[in-house]
């Protein structure tokens, strides 16, 4: 083999390195976008479950905001009930007590008339 070939396979393989070595490199560059892209969609992805997870946790609260508020709200209608209860009691006292008071008023009135017949009369023609 005479130097000019030599000097071709050398080049010839130098080029084939080279070739190979960019390759490599332009390899390693799409990999490196790949791998940024997938670490981009991961970031977005972590972001958008702690939005949710925080959307949930809101929510969570505003239910046991408007738990308590139906609990203290069933706890005032209770009382209310239970004062309702004790007034309509309270009111069934009373008109008993109106009517025994009507009743004694009848007895006395009739009690009266028993002695003083004419007095009665002219209280009712008063009337």
């Amino acid at each position: 083999m005479d130097t000019a070939t030599i000097v071709w396979i050398v080049v010839a393989a130098l080029v084939v390195i080279a070739l190979v070595a960019l390759a490599i490199v332009f390899a390693r560059m799409i990999n490196a976008r790949k791998q940024e892209r997938r670490r981009s969609e991961a970031v977005k992805q972590h972001n958008e479950a702690s939005d949710r997870a925080a959307y949930a946790q809101q929510r969570d609260a505003d239910a046991a905001e408007t738990e308590a508020r139906a609990i203290r709200r069933e706890a005032d209608a209770d009382a209310l009930r239970a004062q309702a209860d004790r007034d309509r009691a309270a009111a069934k006292e009373q008109s008993a007590q109106a009517d025994a008071e009507r009743r004694a008023a009848a007895e006395k009135e009739a009690a009266a008339s028993k002695f003083d017949p004419a007095k009665h009369r002219r209280d009712d023609n008063r009337g």
